[in-house]
């Protein structure tokens, strides 16, 4: 047996290497295959093993530490590839048709994927391979192609072989290419491939783009599916259900003999925040990726809740659901302060308004910098009145009771919100502070250009992860250290408490309502707010005097 490859097997059964369950369940399945491949149909090739291996010395590190120096294959690695190409069936073709390989992120995965599909593109023997990286995007299909294009410009081996042109790799001896597509299906119908890589499948809303790859492979004798991704947050996303097919094979629930899997994560008993086991998910830990940078990951997460989705998927390797409660209602209650309005005339001030639709509470906060280093945040919100006493007995919650004692709390006459009486309690604190910029939801612009054109410092904004995520963290944070101080607003108390935090696949985040009879508009105003403080580069402040008090 391959040196490499035997020590791996031999440090995962004797546990000296730390591995997830799913790690030793594939490795017990090589050794259960190796005792039972005459039965089977299928043999063991040493020498293709050896090959891909060998093969795979001549890469080099593209980037970050060490690069230019000879990559060097971590026993797991070498692992992978005695797996796809030294198993063979009896015909000589490969026993293993797809392969799902799932791990953190920083652990060389895009090297690898080179590695597999230039072992396609170059050694195996098909007459015009055709190679594809596949993304959600182009952007993403484009990662793991720059880095092939980056290994032959590297490596010398690989350049008297292949021609690296601008959109494609070519290889003049057997008419091969390799080139990224992306994850719009259509483009991807009449191809041929020989191997096809998706890259971060997680991220894929649905199969089309496996499934159509898969489809056009049917004319080669050997082709090969590759899923490398890491872990994450939709779990009825096809990734999560492939994963669960690979589990079972596996744990031989199902049988398959045609799919190979790698998981690196944690199990079920770990402790995420126990750095014993955090090498599970990542095998490359000190080599590719230093412990020390993880560590200062693992601290971001444990400071912001928000942040612990992200760390658990991305560096951990742990499929978790992308909603997250929010801040805990305790480190909320401790800035609750004896503040009012008055104390804030002489301060510069920040707005959000959320205007909702029109049976729907509207919010409009305002935050004050006096530059003690704490921000005082005020919150108003209107319902419409002839809806108070039906939310309240349908829900439980007292929109009855804030719309008489609350301050900020107003029920305007009608079954809508009347919108021109909250503009003009906006104009109105306008004339009355010091504002230096208000954001109001990009998408009710026309219902604002009265006041834009009267001069009020208006400024739209998206609702999105790209214009809401750094606001939203920003406020995580601050509130947590106790940066953000309120009146102790019974009405956003209720609304913080019906926030959990939604993750996209890059890790921005954005607030929405945990249940339908939660309402968070003003929790939203009020990250708009702070957002317009955020851009403000003379934060704070004081511009020249402005008018009476009034609001």
């Amino acid at each position: 047996m391959i040196p490499q490859v035997q020590s791996y097997v031999d440090d995962v059964l004797s546990g000296k290497e730390v591995v997830c369950r799913y790690n030793k369940l594939a490795v017990e399945r090589f050794v259960r295959d190796l005792e039972q491949q005459e039965e089977k149909g299928f043999y063991f090739c040493e020498k293709s093993a050896k090959i891909a291996i060998a093969f795979a010395s001549i890469f080099r590190i593209t980037k970050g530490r060490g690069a230019g120096e000879r990559i060097k294959l971590q026993p797991f690695q070498a692992f992978i590839l005695a797996n796809l190409f030294g198993w063979k069936n009896n015909d000589g073709s490969r026993r293993f048709k797809y392969c799902y390989i799932e791990m953190a992120r920083k652990q060389g995965k895009t090297a690898l994927i080179v590695i597999i599909t230039f072992i396609g593109l170059i050694l195996s023997g098909e007459k015009a391979p055709e190679i594809y990286y596949t993304g959600t995007t182009k952007d993403q299909a484009r990662i793991a192609f720059k880095e092939a294009k980056l290994q032959i410009k590297e490596c010398r081996e690989l350049r008297k072989r292949l021609k690296n042109q601008a959109h494609e790799i070519i290889n003049p001896a057997n008419g091969g290419i390799a080139k990224p597509l992306s994850s719009d299906a259509d483009t991807l119908d009449g191809l041929n491939p020989y191997f096809g890589v998706v890259d971060e499948y997680h991220a894929h809303k649905t199969a089309e783009v496996y499934n159509v790859i898969k489809s056009g492979q049917g004319q080669r004798e050997s082709p090969l599916l590759s899923v490398i991704t890491t872990a994450g947050f939709n779990k009825d996303a096809p990734c999560y259900e492939l994963r669960d097919v690979m589990i079972s094979i596996l744990e031989q629930e199902k049988e398959d003999e045609k799919y190979f899997s790698m998981i690196f994560t944690l199990d079920e008993k770990d402790d995420w925040q126990d750095p014993e086991a955090w090498r599970k998910a990542n095998p490359c830990l000190d080599i590719t990726v230093p412990f020390k940078w993880i560590e200062d990951e693992f601290t971001s997460a444990k400071n912001m809740p928000s942040e612990q989705v992200n760390f658990k998927t991305k560096n951990l390797n742990i499929w978790v659901d992308s909603a997250k409660t929010w801040i805990p209602s305790e480190d909320w209650k401790k800035n609750n302060k004896e503040i009012n309005l008055d104390d804030y005339k002489n301060a510069v001030w920040y707005c959000g308004l959320d205007l909702s639709s029109t049976r729907d509470i509207t919010a409009f906060s305002a935050i004050a910098d006096d530059g003690s280093g704490k921000l005082a945040l005020f919150t108003w919100y209107f319902v419409p009145e002839s809806t108070v006493y039906e939310r309240s007995k349908a829900t439980g919650i007292p929109y009855d009771y804030w719309s008489e004692f609350h301050p900020r709390f107003t029920a305007t006459d009608g079954n809508v919100v009347d919108h021109a009486f909250v503009k003009e309690k906006v104009r109105s604190f306008h004339e009355s502070f010091d504002v230096r910029f208000t954001h109001y939801d990009r998408w009710q612009s026309t219902q604002f250009l009265d006041l834009i054109e009267d001069g009020l410092p208006l400024e739209g904004i998206g609702q999105g992860y790209a214009s809401m995520s750094e606001p939203t963290k920003t406020f995580e944070k601050m509130a947590v250290a106790g940066e953000i101080i309120h009146d102790g607003d019974k009405v956003f108390s209720w609304m913080l408490r019906g926030v959990k935090i939604k993750a996209d696949e890059a890790g921005n985040i954005k607030v929405v309502k945990r249940q339908d009879k939660h309402k968070v508009d003003g929790v939203v105003s009020a990250i708009m707010a702070l957002a317009a403080w955020m851009k403000d580069p003379e934060r704070g402040q004081k511009s020249d005097d402005v008018g009476i008090y009034t609001f």
